[in-house]
C-alpha cells in the first residue's frame, strides 16, 4: 500500500488535518515490509522524511532501502550517489547495522543504461524474491514478537520478584524502597547475573522507575517460579518446535556453491588443517581476520540463540549482500568490526562460527557469530570450542 507521501518545506505544514508521522506508524505496525523509497536525482531527506523514518526506528527489522531510477546516471554517479544517501541515512537512524539497500529501477520499461544491467536485474529479482517469501517471515515474525514479549513479561516479573525479597516483613519498609528506587541500576544487573538473561530485554530502567515509584514494593505478588519454567519450557521447547514446521527457505545450490568455494574463501588461503568442529585455533580458510590475530549434558533439540535473535541475525545477514546463501570473510568483516573487538578475538569468532569450515558462513552460522561477538561484549568469556547446544539444528550430525 502506498501510504501518503512524504512533503518537503512548508508544505507538510500546511493542509494536514491529521498526525502525519502518527498515520505512517499506524501502517508500519500492520505491515510486514517497509520501503523507503529514494530517487536517484532526488537525494535531500525532508524535515517530515526524517521524523518518518525516526518513528520507524522501532520497526528496522521490517526495512528496506530501494535505490529508484538508477538506470538513469552512469556508474560513477551511481557510485556517489549511493555513497550519499548512505550518509545522510547514517545520519538519520545512528544505528551501527546497515539497511539493506536495493539498486534498481521499478518500472515496465527497459533500463535506460545497460552498463550495470546485471547488477539491476539482480537487485530488482532479490526484493522480488523478499516479496514473495513474506507470507513466510510474517509468521516467523508474529512467532518472534511473541517471544520478545514473553522475554520481557519473564524478566519484569524476575525484578518485581527480586524487589519483593528485598523489602523488610516489619520496620523499615519506606526507607528501604527508597535505597532500591535510587539503586535500581544494581537491581537489574544483580536481576541479570542471578538468571542469566540478556540485558536487552530488560526495560528502560529511568521509565521503570518512575512507573513503580508510586507502589508499595511490599505488596508486590511473590515470584512464582513454576510459572517461570513453564514459560522457559514454551520458548525453549515449544516455539523452536513450532518453528521447525516451517519450510526450509536454503537451496540445493548453496551446498554446491559451498562445496565448489570449500578452499581459500575471500582471501584464497590454501585450504589448511584447523581445530576440527570450528574450534578456536588455527587458521580456517575465509576467515578475515586470520592474518592479523594471533559441553556436555546439553539437549540437542534446542538451539542457543532464540527465535527472536535469529531474525534479527537474519536481517543484518541481509546486508552483507550474500551470494547462494552465504557471505564471505570480505563481506562479514564490516559487520563483524562494529562490535568493537580486537582482531585476534574476532578471528577466533570467525573460527567458531565456520562450522563446516568452508571458508564461508551461512544464515546460520552467521548467526552463531553475532550471538558470540554480543556474548563477548556483555562480558562472557570466548570459549575455546563451540557448545553443542549453539551448533545450528542445520549443522548437527556434520564432522
Amino acid at each position: 500500500m502506498d501510504t501518503p507521501g512524504v512533503l518537503s518545506g512548508k508544505k507538510q505544514s500546511i493542509g494536514r488535518s491529521y498526525d502525519f508521522t502518527g498515520v505512517i506508524d499506524w501502517f508500519a505496525e500492520k505491515s510486514d515490509l517497509i520501503l523507503l523509497l529514494f530517487d536517484a536525482h532526488k537525494l535531500d531527506i525532508s524535515d517530515e522524511f526524517k521524523e518518518v523514518i525516526t518513528q520507524l526506528k522501532r520497526h528496522d527489522e521490517k526495512i528496506r532501502v530501494v535505490l529508484n531510477k538508477a538506470d538513469s546516471i552512469d556508474t560513477q554517479s551511481l557510485m556517489r550517489v549511493y555513497g550519499a544517501m548512505m550518509w545522510s541515512l547514517g545520519k538519520v537512524k545512528q544505528t551501527p547495522e546497515v539497511t539493506r539497500v536495493f539498486i534498481s529501477s521499478f518500472w515496465d520499461q527497459p533500463f535506460k543504461n545497460q552498463d550495470n544491467k546485471a547488477l539491476f536485474q539482480s537487485e530488482r529479482d532479490d526484493l522480488f524474491k523478499e516479496l514473495r517469501e513474506l507470507p513466510r517471515y510474517s509468521a516467523i515474525r508474529k512467532i518472534n514478537d511473541l517471544v520478545k514479549r514473553a522475554r520481557c513479561v519473564k524478566v519484569h516479573a524476575l525484578i518485581i520478584g527480586h524487589l519483593k525479597s528485598k523489602m523488610p516483613s516489619f520496620m523499615g519498609k519506606e526507607a528501604a524502597q527508597k535505597k532500591l528506587l535510587a539503586g535500581m541500576g544494581e537491581v537489574f544487573r544483580a536481576v541479570q547475573r542471578e538468571h542469566g538473561l540478556a540485558f536487552a530485554d530488560f526495560p528502560d530502567m529511568a521509565k521503570f522507575q518512575q512507573q513503580v515509584a508510586d507502589h508499595d514494593f511490599s505488596k508486590f505478588a511473590k515470584l512464582d517460579l513454576a510459572k517461570i519454567n513453564d514459560m522457559d519450557n514454551v520458548l525453549g521447547t515449544d516455539v523452536p518446535a513450532l518453528l521447525a514446521q516451517f519450510p526450509s527457505e536454503r537451496s540445493d545450490e548453496s551446498a554446491a556453491y559451498a562445496q565448489k568455494h570449500s578452499a581459500g574463501g575471500a582471501f584464497g588461503a590454501p585450504a589448511a588443517a584447523a581445530g576440527g568442529g570450528g574450534g578456536g585455533g588455527g587458521a580456517v580458510p575465509g576467515n578475515p581476520f586470520a592474518s592479523l590475530g594471533g559441553g556436555t549434558g546439553v539437549d540437542m533439540s534446542q538451539w542457543l540463540i532464540t527465535p527472536s535473535d535469529q531474525a534479527t541475525y537474519r536481517n543484518i545477514f541481509q546486508t552483507c549482500n550474500p551470494i547462494d546463501g552465504k557471505v564471505s570473510g570480505e563481506s562479514a568483516k564490516g559487520v563483524l568490526l562494529k562490535s568493537k573487538l580486537d582482531y585476534e578475538t574476532l578471528g577466533k569468532v570467525w573460527n567458531l562460527s565456520d562450522i563446516d569450515q568452508d571458508g564461508y558462513l551461512d544464515e546460520d552460522e552467521f548467526a552463531v557469530a553475532m550471538y558470540l561477538c554480543h556474548q563477548i561484549m556483555e562480558g562472557v568469556v570466548l570459549p575455546d570450542s563451540i557448545e553443542p547446544n549453539l551448533i545450528p539444528p542445520s549443522k548437527r550430525g556434520r564432522p
